[in-house]
């Protein structure tokens, strides 16, 4: 059965059942993938999202891993390719939540460079 501190929705620990009591959406409940869009190469990729690093409306929802508007999460990049200054292939990199995953039933970022 779900539990209220997580797992119910879509496995993984924490987070849980806190993302639709929130207002916002769970990194391990409802969703586990963004719509990133790189702004150098001017493309769109549908990436993995590790954790939430920084959740500017509260600090207990950063450490709940409830995403809105503004969030900094971790997406999985490895399927990109991309390789860092000292030529090693890069695992995962930080993007920015630009709309409100509550209200649109998506989650699209931005990757910060």
């Amino acid at each position: 059965g779900s539990s209220l501190f997580g797992g119910g929705r879509g496995g993984g620990g924490g987070g849980g059942a806190f993302g639709g009591a929130c207002g916002g959406a769970s990194a391990t409940g409802r969703f586990q993938r963004a719509i990133v869009t790189h702004p150098e190469l001017k493309t769109t990729f549908h990436l993995a999202i590790v954790t939430v690093k920084n959740n500017p409306q509260s600090e207990m929802y950063t450490r709940l891993g409830v995403i809105t508007k503004d969030t900094v999460i971790e997406v999985n990049v490895s399927d990109l390719g991309l390789v860092d200054a000292a030529g090693k292939c890069v695992s995962s990199r930080y993007a920015q939540v630009t709309n409100d995953p509550a209200n649109d039933g998506c989650i699209n970022a931005v990757l910060l460079l």
